[in-house]
């Protein structure tokens, strides 16, 4: 969703090497979602509607990141970010099962603060990211492939071995996020050391 938003309404361009990595992203992200048969416990078609508004949500939430660049600073959209997650804490808690107990020990309390400070790290990092970059190019790689991540340290953790599909994502994803850091850096370096003209005429 952003890619095309930028990519309509920002009128954000790329190369064909990125291009390339934009499109394996995207069928990584497929490859890096599937589960063999009978790996998935979940039945039902829930999940996919959550799913479904969480894609057209975050979607959303990057491309105002990058259109909002001239009208607010990026720590000051982080802080508005920040307050929205505050202000949405009540239903948190009106979902929160009081009959269960409470972990609030180190592997519960401690650990949920700790993921959270790097979930608020990497969502401050990503409005850099966006802003300094191509929504288009940043979102598909940061965004998109952190599973590739997560199957990684599972493997290194807890020795779990991905499926096949997961193998396959992986590989593409390396090759995804080589083709577009490849091409941006390339097309970049070309821009810094293209010459400046100066002039009435010019």
């Amino acid at each position: 969703m952003t890619i095309v938003l930028s990519a309509t309404l920002l009128r954000e361009r790329t190369h064909a090497l990125a291009a390339t990595g934009i499109v394996l992203s995207l069928l990584a992200i497929l490859f890096l979602s599937l589960q063999e048969p009978g790996n998935s416990p979940v039945h039902g078609y829930l999940w996919l509607m959550i799913a479904v508004a969480i894609f057209l949500m975050w979607g959303l939430q990057a491309y105002l990141m990058k259109s909002s660049a001239a009208h607010v600073r990026a720590e000051g959209l982080f802080v508005y970010m920040a307050i929205a997650a505050v202000l949405l804490c009540p239903v948190a808690l009106v979902m929160t099962d009081l009959s269960v107990p409470i972990n609030w020990g180190l592997s519960g309390l401690y650990l949920s603060g700790l993921l959270q400070m790097l979930n608020a790290l990497g969502a401050l990092l990503l409005i850099y990211a966006i802003r300094a970059g191509k929504a288009i190019i940043v979102v598909p790689m940061v965004n998109g492939l952190f599973p590739m991540v997560t199957i990684v340290l599972s493997l290194l953790l807890y020795h779990r071995i991905p499926s096949t599909y997961n193998f396959i994502g992986l590989f593409v994803a390396i090759i995804a996020i080589i083709l577009m850091a490849v091409d941006e850096i390339k097309h970049g370096a070309s821009l810094a050391s293209a010459p400046v003209l100066h002039g009435s005429g010019l």
